[in-house]
Parts: structure tokens; C-alpha cells; sequence
């Protein structure tokens, strides 16, 4: 048992020193060594489990992930906004969704629920995240819808101006 003892404390002692932990120090946390600013970022912003989709339904929803430097990071809240182009975005005031901030740590199968979205038009959003150290991180993207309803195709059926011949039967035509 004294053994045993004796390599416990000198394996404290050696973690205590690399990870410069000192007990009387005010502050002290014995398993985060001191804290500085830490990257907070936000990744794989998808629209219907996509990547910037093309073509895309006219009720998307939402995921992203959040990456962080800092060890025992959660998302604490988010803000999704939705406007019409993605280059104007919130400056030129074309938000067509606003989520206010969601005290909800939900990151994938975030709903649209805001005013029907046109055929056709690319949308771009984006979300800003606080996590559970105070760290706020924004990413955005963009989605681009298809053709919503059978009144959105407006196509003729392509004809060739040259006649065909008409085949016998029996020979497959």
C-alpha cells in the first residue's frame, strides 16, 4: 500500500507540473488549466442534409455543426435568419424569416416556418450560435429552390423539323 501511494503522488505531481495546476492558486479548477480565448466555429451548414442544394423543396430545413478549441462546448442558443439573396443578405433588409434567439441547444432539423418561398429563387441564411462559455460564432450559406408547382413549368415539348420515316410492323416501329 505505501508503494502504491508513492507512485500515486508522483504521477500528480508530474500531471500538476505539466498541466501547471497549482491548488493554492485563486481560481483553481483542477482539470481546466487556465482560460484563454478559444476558436469557436460553425461547420457543415447544410439545407435538407445538403451542401448549397440546388432545386430544393419549399419546406427546408436546417443543421450545422459547432467545432471548438475549448473542451466541454455546448450550444447554448441559436438565431437562423432566412432572407431572399444571399449576396444582399440582412444589410438590404430582404429577410424573409427571423428565428429570434432560440434558447435551445438543436442543431439539425431546424424547420422553416416562415412566408411560403418562391420557385426559383436563391435564398441565403445564415446562423449565429452562443455556447455555454459565452463564445458566439455566425456562418452562413445559401439554398436555391426548384420548380414548386405545375404552374412553375412552362415548357413546349421540343419537335424536330425534319420527318421521319415511317416504319413496317413488325420491325419495332
Amino acid at each position: 500500500p505505501f508503494i502504491i501511494r508513492e507512485k500515486r503522488a508522483r504521477i500528480n505531481s508530474i500531471f500538476a507540473r505539466k498541466h501547471m495546476i497549482c491548488p493554492c492558486r485563486p481560481g483553481y479548477n483542477q482539470y481546466r488549466p487556465e482560460r484563454r480565448s478559444m476558436k469557436m466555429e460553425l461547420v457543415n451548414l447544410k439545407t435538407f442534409q445538403l451542401r448549397e442544394p440546388l432545386g430544393t423543396g419549399a419546406d427546408p430545413y436546417f443543421s450545422w455543426m459547432l467545432t471548438s478549441e475549448e473542451p466541454d462546448t455546448m450550444q447554448v442558443s441559436y438565431r437562423l435568419t432566412v432572407c431572399v439573396d444571399s449576396r444582399e443578405a440582412e444589410a438590404a433588409g430582404n429577410c424573409i424569416y427571423d428565428t429570434g434567439v432560440v434558447e435551445d441547444g438543436a442543431n439539425a432539423y431546424i424547420a422553416y416556418r416562415g412566408k411560403p418561398l418562391c420557385a426559383g429563387t436563391r435564398y441565403g441564411w445564415a446562423v449565429t450560435v452562443c455556447d455555454n462559455h459565452g463564445n458566439t460564432a455566425t456562418a452562413s450559406s445559401w439554398f436555391e429552390t426548384g420548380l414548386l408547382t405545375a404552374a412553375d413549368w412552362a415548357a413546349k415539348w421540343a419537335r424536330s423539323p425534319i420527318r421521319r420515316k415511317k416504319g413496317k410492323p413488325g420491325f419495332g416501329r
